[in-house]
């Protein structure tokens, strides 16, 4: 996709976002909204998934840490073909399969569970170091909030990641805390606003 065409999908996931969360008349769309570019970029443009298939086994992987952000994925996958848009409206109905947070037993596309802040880099570091182990070539991506990061078990999961050197593994976070990231051997891509400028 050019960049064109992603901020149009970016726009839809954005609009999914909206109907979902003024459907279940309850959600966090402020998180959603402001993840939604990177929703569209890691799904449209950088990880390798397939919708039709979409446990493949070389496929990447994609933990949600901040798992209150659910409607922000839900559109992402949705709009990706995973299930179909119309479903977003369902969100937190009772019955629906989705809900307040994603739950890989009832979701397509969903990789790993979460809701509890600061336990999904664990996960994420788990799936990276097994694909080291079994010389799988997957990438795994992981999105924190930054009020997560202040839980001493996201410290411990970048300190192992960085001490097995982890370099399948995709940590995106809010940069406020960026020094101890670096300090823990990660490679850092700091994207200032919106507008998307990289800095290395």
């Amino acid at each position: 996709m050019n960049k064109l065409e992603l901020q149009i999908t970016a726009n839809e996931v954005r609009k999914g976002i909206v109907t979902a969360v003024h459907s279940a008349k309850a959600g966090h769309p402020g998180g959603s909204l402001s993840a939604a570019d990177i929703f569209t970029y890691l799904y449209f443009e950088e990880m390798n998934i397939d919708p039709k298939n979409p446990k493949k086994p070389d496929r990447d992987r994609f933990v949600l840490s901040k798992g209150h952000t659910a409607p922000g994925l839900y559109s992402a996958l949705a709009q990706r073909g995973y299930f179909p848009v119309e479903d977003l409206k369902t969100l937190r109905h009772l019955g629906s399969y989705l809900q307040g947070h994603p739950d890989m037993k009832h979701i397509p596309g969903v990789d790993m569970s979460s809701g509890s802040l600061g336990q999904g880099i664990s996960a994420a570091v788990g799936m990276a170091l097994s694909a080291k182990l079994t010389n799988d070539d997957y990438r795994v991506y992981t999105l924190l909030g930054d009020g997560e990061i202040q839980e001493g078990q996201v410290w411990e999961a970048a300190m192992f990641a960085g001490f097995r050197r982890l370099d399948n593994l995709v940590v995106i976070v809010d940069n406020r805390l960026m020094d101890r990231w670096i300090r823990f051997a990660h490679h850092i891509l700091l994207v200032r606003n919106s507008r998307h400028s990289i800095s290395m």
